[in-house]
């Protein structure tokens, strides 16, 4: 497969992965899903777009795997020199935040999905914030487009593609809370700065350690750190800002 075909491939997968269920979702509702009604549909159409990434980039990795293995293909490198960048990229990542709050301030908050939810309703949207996002996106947005982008265009320009595609995938979360919070110009600028520039630091962590093990340390410790903010509490009603 020619370089330009592959980069239309990644292209085509990672938008229907991340647009497909948004379509299907407001074609059957006329509601984008983070107004669904219940915890449960909301975290089914999330889970469907995080499912997704991982399918598109494992069966884009398998078409241009050739002679490597399918998760050597992707990045996935498990040795110490991973889980110390991987470490690095965490500790900046819950820095960074910080020094933007210090330049603008933040307006786009994430809040809760839900209305009431039992213990598991708790489970489920945990396993669904926590778990599964950073592995099935590490493997898609750092694995996948930074490796093959990189190869093609260069390192730079690959930590640049993957962030803005990254960032992309949550364009449709940021807008619903902009309007729910009534973000200005300085709320999405600390929201561009927060999001693109931690997607920058799990590219760095991915290219100094030639792991995609180590982006995922540091997006899975930092979601441990921050999903609270999205999780609602066991038997409370559906908070007034949730629109």
């Amino acid at each position: 497969m020619s370089d330009g075909a592959l980069v239309g491939l990644v292209i085509l997968g990672w938008a229907l992965a991340n647009g497909l269920p948004h379509l299907v979702v407001y074609q059957a509702t006329r509601h984008i899903y983070y107004q669904l009604p219940s915890l449960g549909l909301v975290m089914i159409a999330e889970n469907s777009i995080t499912l997704l990434n991982l399918g598109a980039a494992l069966l884009i990795a398998r078409v241009v795997a050739g002679e490597r293995s399918l998760w050597d293909t992707l990045g996935w490198r498990f040795d110490a020199e991973a889980v110390f960048w991987g470490l690095a990229g965490f500790a900046a990542m819950t820095i960074w935040p910080g020094l933007v709050n210090r330049l603008t301030p933040r307006q786009i908050v994430y809040g809760p999905m839900s209305a009431r939810c039992g213990r598991a309703g708790l489970a489920f949207a945990s396993i669904s914030l926590v778990l599964l996002p950073a592995f099935c996106e590490e493997t898609m947005f750092r694995g996948l487009i930074q490796g093959e982008a990189s190869r093609i265009l260069g390192p730079g320009l690959g930590i640049a593609l993957a962030a803005l595609l990254f960032g992309l995938r949550h364009l449709p979360a940021d807008l619903h809370w902009a309007r729910v919070h009534g973000a200005g110009w300085p709320g999405w600028l600390n929201r561009v700065l927060e999001l693109y520039g931690g997607a920058v630091i799990l590219g760095f962590a991915r290219y100094l350690s030639e792991s995609t093990f180590a982006a995922w340390i540091a997006h899975q410790c930092a979601a441990m750190l921050i999903v609270k903010q999205f999780l609602p509490t066991a038997g409370r009603g559906r908070p007034e800002t949730d629109a």
